[in-house]
């Protein structure tokens, strides 16, 4: 993905009032930082996916038993 394309994705996050990222293997390690880091966003808000990653709209992301 290009420096543009990770731009115009994290705007467009913005612009839609996205409040939470969880970013799968399509989606890209560097992909999900970068964006992360253009929105300002703490690491709780955007993370990359893996099996057993989930989403709730009470709870948010929860953290993988790794971060706690």
């Amino acid at each position: 993905m290009t420096e543009q394309q990770l731009n115009c994705t994290a705007d467009k996050l913005k612009e839609f009032k996205v409040a939470n990222l969880l970013g799968a293997h399509g989606t890209g390690i560097e992909a999900v930082y970068r964006i992360r880091e253009r929105l300002v966003w703490p690491r709780g808000l955007a993370v990359v996916g893996s099996v057993g990653s989930s989403y709730g709209l009470a709870e948010g992301i929860p953290p993988a038993q790794l971060a706690k």
